[in-house]
């Protein structure tokens, strides 16, 4: 049993991201930044959801953040760097080079030095201050997915060898190793007291003494999916505590004790980032590109509403933002016939714009990273344009943009990644479970050795065949040849003796 108390109010959400939200962060003056796979951070007001600031420089998805002890802003991203902004003017400061894969999570250490995680399997310790390099922690397996700094200076990690390091920061060292999930660890955070939860591919939370390495509690997270495919669990502090976990379009909240206090739904929607804000209200990026803002300001174990059901536990919020889900009819589309005169605003895109030439509607877009302002009707950059529920897109081809329907591999990924297509858009991207790849033939994932290249290592036996049949007909052709030759000869030859008998 628990209990709450129902805020049922309306649903706030921050419009502003082309594609999915891999990373949110909270800054020194309460602001929000948020990565995405659009290769952008965006920096929003939280009181008002206004976009202040847009930062252009990684080449890449922006997979981590974090904020460092000065107030500016870190960056990972899987174009293999780590950028320093200054937050006040949204300037670049330096850039990291030396991780030779994605940067996967960001952590700042008790001393101010940042750590980050990588799909090359290492940990590097750098100098915040100054941006050079001073140790690489190596160990891990495979992909080092998520990172947490500990109050006494060390720091865990998480990886998709299935394994927990807390490493000594001062000497490089591996202080214990976790090793009680059974699947990809995927998300860390520390809670109040010390201790560390870890969410796993193998549908378990865990918390772990971080003095001893004991595991102290297992909570399975059990939920439907499709064979060898996983999603993963995130999860965050609040300021209370309490552990939030969000996984698909649902939030759990936990006390200390694993105890199930609240559950927060929205079906429309799956989660792929969470970050607590000051007045500790929790922010949840998601693949729509969106980000919403969920009140948890509510008491626990009080005189609220006692759940009889785990339906009645659900509390759901209604959205009733009318964001970019304007109506049909107050839509443009390319090419009809024109309604207005000069240029009218893409109610879904704020870099883009509507303008009417010989009669018909032209879908025009704003040049060097401008914005469309909505009142003068003109490109201005980005700090001096409200996009409101306007969507945010910079110029990058869809995977989808030449396919036909259907799933494909992404190769960059090394097939581990694969997405589907509908009417040459990105519809949905996924991921293989450990060890598996993408199979183009059996639209599955299975293990390499079962899967065709670029993705695996099979040979077909249909090739084989082929390679065969082929060398039967070079082969019967050559031996049709010599018998008809042959029997030329001992023909001319059958030929010449007919002729001399006769003689």
């Amino acid at each position: 049993m628990f209990y709450f108390n129902c805020n049922c109010e309306k649903a706030r959400y921050f419009y502003g991201h082309s594609d999915k939200v891999c990373s949110l962060a909270v800054l020194k003056n309460g602001d929000l930044a948020s990565g995405s796979d659009d290769q952008t951070i965006i920096i929003w007001d939280t009181n008002n959801g206004e976009l202040k600031n847009i930062l252009w420089e990684h080449q890449g998805v922006v997979l981590s953040l974090a904020v460092l002890k000065n107030g500016d802003l870190a960056s990972g991203s899987d174009d293999h760097t780590i950028i320093i902004w200054d937050t006040n003017n949204g300037n670049l400061k330096y850039t990291l080079w030396d991780h030779k894969g994605g940067v996967l999570s960001l952590a700042v250490l008790k001393n101010g030095d940042l750590a980050s995680g990588s799909d090359d399997q290492t940990i590097k310790i750098w100098n915040a201050n100054n941006g050079t390099l001073k140790k690489t922690l190596t160990g891990h397996s495979m992909w080092v997915k998520s990172i947490a700094a500990l109050s006494n200076g060390d720091l865990a990690s998480g990886s998709f060898d299935d394994k927990i390091k807390i490493w000594n920061t001062n000497n490089g060292k591996v202080k214990f190793t976790l090793t009680d999930h059974s699947d990809w660890v995927v998300s860390l955070a520390v809670l109040k007291n010390g201790d560390l939860a870890s969410a796993s591919y193998d549908s378990t939370i865990k918390i772990w003494n971080t003095n001893t390495g004991n595991l102290k509690i297992s909570i399975s997270y059990a939920f439907k999916y499709e064979i060898n495919i996983m999603e993963p669990c995130h999860l965050v502090v609040l300021n209370n505590g309490f552990l939030a976990s969000g996984l698909r379009g649902t939030i759990k909240i936990r006390d200390s004790n694993g105890t199930l206090k609240k559950i927060m739904t929205d079906d429309r929607r799956q989660i792929q980032s969470l970050a607590v804000l000051n007045n500790g209200d929790l922010a949840a990026g998601n693949d729509d590109g969106s980000i919403r803002i969920w009140n948890t300001s509510y008491k626990f174990g009080g005189k609220g509403y006692k759940a009889k059901t785990k339906s009645d536990a659900k509390d759901i919020f209604e959205d009733n933002s009318d964001s970019s889900n304007s109506k049909e009819s107050e839509r443009i589309n390319e090419g009809e016939k024109c309604k207005f005169n000069g240029s009218v605003t893409n109610k879904d895109d704020c870099q883009g714009y509507f303008y009417c030439k010989d009669n018909n509607v032209k879908k025009m877009y704003c040049t060097d990273k401008k914005l469309f302002d909505e009142k003068s009707k003109t490109c201005k950059e980005f700090k001096d344009v409200s996009c409101g529920n306007r969507s945010f897109s910079i110029e990058k081809k869809d995977l989808c943009s030449s396919r036909t329907d259907g799933s494909y591999p992404n190769i960059e990924k090394d097939c581990v990644e694969f997405f589907k297509c509908e009417n040459s858009k990105t519809v949905k991207k996924s991921y293989c479970h450990k060890g598996f790849k993408f199979n183009m033939i059996s639209l599955k994932c299975d293990h390499k050795s079962n899967t065709p290249a670029p993705c695996g290592t099979k040979i077909f036996s249909k090739h084989t065949h082929k390679t065969k049949f082929n060398f039967i007909i070079l082969f019967s052709l050559i031996t049709f040849f010599i018998c008809l030759i042959t029997s030329l000869i001992v023909l001319t030859c059958l030929g010449v003796l007919s002729c001399r008998k006769r003689n």
